[in-house]
């Protein structure tokens, strides 16, 4: 159960700072693929025009690919490939694809060009599960208002029962409501401090909670928003945020968990050097690269390093940086699945396209609303997971509109 949900819980959460992860083992891909999309197995070829690789399904012009089991989709004319993508000339509108795995494997295809119609579809991107007809309004308020707004203490005079309609209708009141007097949403605050693994000592989420309640948030506002540090784009270069987890691999292990969903296992201590030496000679990413160059390291580390590559501008404190060790700091990668950035300036406007990044938000935001806790089941399916996910998607990754998909949602309804 959340802190900070109800009155008597107020005090915040204190989270651990993701753990550094070291050598051995492959990583268990914890991301759904989608049923959705035009699907060749056996040969390797997608339809469209790319071809599957060594396990990977890749698609240029516009399609989509599918990656070591989780199928990637992303969204945006002319940019590169979504978290695991290729590289993109049109907009994607395709569903995630079949999960791959071997030599050639199955890929999957999208729609290029124009980007009309859903930017992503997930499973089949509608439910067929029956929506409670009546349900108590005092039940839908209270769910509401632990969600978003748990300081509330003016309840307002409610129907004996309701139903979706009404309960985003509440919703949007307490989100413009709160937009009007610039207050901050306290469930929104405790969200970001759940969802990024924070500490309250070290980062302050009202104000990225106050972006995050405005009628024009997407996800781009969370990953690649401005700041008033022109060196610093979207939450995830918050110094406190990064203090809180120093090294290269942890900072990549956070950044695969928290957007993409992905669970990272722990380093053999057999394998893992207890501190990392940074030679005179050298950057901390050019010691990590040679400590970290067998085979049983890059088994993990050829996927965690690169996004945490990506934050190198940032030494151990969070303190932006030009030069490392006396050398200029390259911050530039390539993810596992293929995808190029020089930094997380243009890493993070892509993810904030990805439709993977884009699920995970989804399914990580109605864990949280429905008071899912550590280990417990989702209580809801598949297919509800995937039509708010949608709904999310068509809106353009509008904040707004995920929240409202989310409390009217069934799962959040009957729950």
């Amino acid at each position: 159960m959340h802190l900070n949900k109800l009155p008597w819980l107020w005090g915040g959460l204190l989270a651990l700072a993701a753990p550094s992860v070291g050598c051995g083992g492959k990583i268990p891909i914890a991301l759904e693929t989608d049923d959705g999309g035009s699907v060749t197995s056996g040969s390797g070829t997608t339809t469209g025009t790319g071809t599957s690789v060594g396990g990977t399904g890749m698609s240029a012009g516009g399609t989509t690919a599918s990656v070591g089991g989780t199928g990637m989709s992303t969204v945006g004319t002319g940019a590169s490939g979504g978290f695991g993508g290729g590289s993109m000339a049109g907009s994607t509108t395709g569903a995630a694809g079949a999960s791959v795995s071997g030599t050639g494997g199955s890929g999957m295809s999208g729609t290029g060009g124009s980007g009309l119609g859903p930017p992503c579809l997930f499973g089949s991107g509608a439910s067929s599960v029956p929506e409670p007809m009546s349900v108590p309004g005092v039940a839908v308020w209270t769910k509401i208002a632990t969600f978003l707004h748990p300081q509330a203490l003016v309840v307002p005079v409610l129907p004996s029962s309701v139903d979706s309609t009404w309960a985003k209708q509440t919703a949007l009141s307490m989100l413009n409501d709160a937009e009007a007097s610039g207050s901050e949403l306290v469930g929104l605050s405790d969200f970001l401090v759940s969802w990024l693994a924070a500490s309250r000592l070290y980062f302050q989420p009202g104000p990225w909670a106050l972006r995050m309640n405005t009628a024009g948030a997407t996800l781009a506002t969370l990953l690649a928003g401005p700041t008033s540090d022109p060196r610093r784009v979207g939450v995830f270069t918050d110094q406190g945020l990064l203090a809180l987890r120093q090294g290269v691999d942890a900072r990549g292990t956070w950044l695969l968990k928290t957007l993409m969903c992905q669970q990272i296992p722990p380093p053999p201590l057999a394998s893992h050097p207890p501190m990392l030496s940074i030679p005179p000679d050298q950057s901390r990413r050019q010691a990590m690269q040679s400590a970290m160059s067998s085979p049983v390291c890059t088994a993990c580390h050829s996927a965690i390093d690169p996004p945490g590559f990506a934050l190198e501008h940032f030494d151990l404190m969070g303190n932006y940086r030009d030069f490392d060790n006396g050398l200029p700091v390259d911050s530039s990668g390539t993810l596992r699945e293929g995808q190029m950035f020089s930094s997380i300036d243009d890493l993070a406007p892509q993810l904030a396209m990805s439709c993977d990044v884009a699920l995970c938000f989804t399914r990580t935001m109605m864990n949280y609303a429905l008071v899912v806790g550590p280990g417990e089941a989702q209580p809801y399916s598949d297919e509800t997971l995937n039509t708010v996910a949608t709904e999310f998607a068509n809106s353009k990754f509008s904040l707004r509109a995920l929240i409202l998909a989310i409390v009217g949602s069934p799962a959040f309804l009957g729950r």
